[in-house]
């Protein structure tokens, strides 16, 4: 019994065609998983890695900054923040934190 299971493990191996790293596409844009976290510090050398993705710190992206009073809300650091990433290809995915002052 052992040795019939032995013998169907290596015709498995056998039969089934193996996958190297670099048969597998590389995809650009919104189809890739490849970013940084966050790619701000060096956007330039980052997107010439193949970087696409980019995850910024928290602090940028807490509710309190984004509205620091009730009902008036600034998006101007967010927005030049994004604005940064897109200059050199990046697509931001930003957590906004839910925590205030």
């Amino acid at each position: 019994m052992q040795r019939i299971l032995a013998l169907l493990i290596v015709i498995l191996f056998l039969c089934v065609p193996a996958t190297f790293a670099s048969e597998i596409e590389f995809q650009e844009g919104l189809n890739s998983f490849f970013g940084f976290m966050p790619a701000e510090f060096d956007f330039e050398h980052a997107r010439q890695a193949g970087g696409y993705w980019d995850r910024p710190f928290f602090e940028l992206f807490e509710w309190g900054m984004i509205e620091p009073v009730e009902g008036f809300f600034d998006f101007r650091m967010t927005d030049e923040y994004v604005l940064r990433g897109q200059r050199y290809g990046f697509h931001t995915l930003a957590n906004i934190q839910p925590f205030a002052d």
